[in-house]
């Protein structure tokens, strides 16, 4: 629970991954995909998907947002291990920022995953992108009516995934000031 009020709703439909990368010695995996905002406990996964490395997903999601003009998604594709949750592996990520798609309007992407590097807990460095695999999505940004005090889907200013032409642009600015002087009072 943040702090925050949230400002936006994330809608998600994944459709698939395709060309995940097993990990050495296997041939196949048991994905599954899961997305969260940076500085948020609230995540939201797929259900895992046994022996592939192309799997079908056709799932929808939400997740608060709070700043869209500085919002990190993060994606991290794991598979299953023989055991516990704890056994499983990351194999391939990716980031975003959510300032990248258009407030209203649902938007196909194609996210190219990154091979993960464990010890630093983030994308290797020397991995290209799409290296580990692609998911693609469809992605729809819904400004929250900041005038209610409730926090429902009734809320929402568009309906999740149905285009909604803006007759105004929506625009955040952040200005950062380091210093002023002599400056006269208003």
């Amino acid at each position: 629970m943040s702090k925050y009020k949230p400002t936006y709703k994330l809608f998600i439909r994944i459709q698939r991954a395709q060309g995940l990368v097993p990990l050495r010695g296997t041939s196949t995996l048991n994905p599954y995909v899961v997305f969260q905002m940076q500085g948020s406990t609230e995540k939201v996964k797929t259900k895992v998907t046994k022996n592939s490395i192309n799997p079908i997903y056709s799932t929808e999601f939400a997740l608060d947002g709070y700043f869209i003009g500085s919002d990190l998604l993060h994606i991290w594709v794991y598979t299953r291990g023989e055991g516990k949750e704890s056994d499983d592996e990351v194999v391939g990520y990716a980031n975003t920022y959510v300032n990248t798609f258009l407030l209203g309007e649902v938007q196909n992407n194609t996210i190219n995953l990154y091979e993960y590097d464990k010890l630093k807990k983030t994308m290797c460095l020397i991995s290209e992108p799409g290296s580990a695999g692609k998911i693609y999505c469809q992605f729809h940004v819904s400004k929250i009516d900041e005038n209610e005090e409730d926090n429902n889907e009734d809320l929402l200013l568009d309906k999740p995934f149905v285009n909604k032409v803006w007759t105004y642009p929506f625009y955040n600015a952040w200005i950062e000031v380091n210093d002023a002087n002599n400056c006269p009072a208003v």
